[in-house]
C-alpha cells in the first residue's frame, strides 16, 4: 500500500497456498508458494511488479513442555518488473522463525524473527551510487493471543523492523503495536 497526497495509489492481488505433511506426531514439514500482482497509478507505474515466492517450512512440537512449538521457513523468489525500465525488479531470499507456548487453553505467547535480503536489478540514483540497491530487512516481534472459543481470537503484537540499505531514503526503523480481532466461521 502506498499513499500519495493522502490517496491510496496501489492495488494488489495474490494467490497463495501451503501444503503440509506430518512426518510424525511432533514434526510436520511443508512448502508454500505465492503469486502476486502489485500495481500503482498516478505516475508510479514504474513500481508495478509481478511476484513469485516459494519455500520450505517446518513445525516441531514439544507437547510435554507447555505445548511449545517451533516454526521455521525459508523463502526465495522475485519481483519482476511489469513495465520495461523499472528499477523495482528484485530477487528475494528470506528466513522466518518463531517459538510459541500455549500458556493455558485460551492464551498463547509467541516470539518471532524474520530476515529478508532484497537484491534489486537497477541502480537507484546513478549520479550518487554505482551499484544496484541491496536491502536487508530484519523484523523481531512478540505476540500474546487470547482465544476464548473456536470462533473468536484476539491478539496483541509488538514488533521492531529495520531496513538496512546503502541508499539513505530507503533506510528506516520503526516500532509497531497492533491489535487483531478474528472471527472464524
Amino acid at each position: 500500500r502506498t499513499e500519495v497526497d493522502s490517496e491510496l495509489n496501489s492495488r494488489s492481488v495474490a494467490l497463495s497456498g501451503e501444503w503440509w505433511r506430518a512426518a510424525n506426531k511432533r514434526f510436520q514439514w511443508g512448502i508454500s508458494g505465492q503469486f502476486g500482482i502489485v500495481r500503482f497509478g498516478d505516475g508510479l507505474e514504474s513500481k508495478d511488479v509481478d511476484q513469485l515466492l516459494f519455500g520450505p517450512m517446518m513445525i516441531y512440537r514439544w507437547p510435554d513442555l507447555k505445548n511449545l512449538e517451533l516454526f521455521a521457513a525459508a523463502l526465495t523468489g522475485s519481483d519482476k518488473e511489469a513495465n520495461p525500465g523499472s528499477l523495482y525488479s528484485r530477487d528475494l531470499l528470506g528466513l522466518r522463525g518463531s517459538l510459541s507456548a500455549k500458556l493455558n487453553p485460551q492464551w498463547r505467547l509467541s516470539g518471532n524473527i524474520s530476515y529478508l535480503a532484497s537484491d534489486y536489478d537497477g541502480v537507484f540514483f546513478p549520479t550518487d551510487y554505482d551499484s544496484p540497491r541491496q536491502d536487508d530487512l530484519l523484523r523481531i516481534g512478540g505476540q500474546l493471543s487470547y482465544k476464548p472459543n473456536t470462533k473468536w481470537e484476539t491478539a496483541m503484537t509488538v514488533s521492531y523492523t529495520e531496513n538496512d540499505t546503502e541508499i539513505d531514503i530507503f533506510a528506516y526503523d520503526r516500532w509497531e503495536a497492533l491489535l487483531h480481532f478474528r472471527r472464524n466461521w
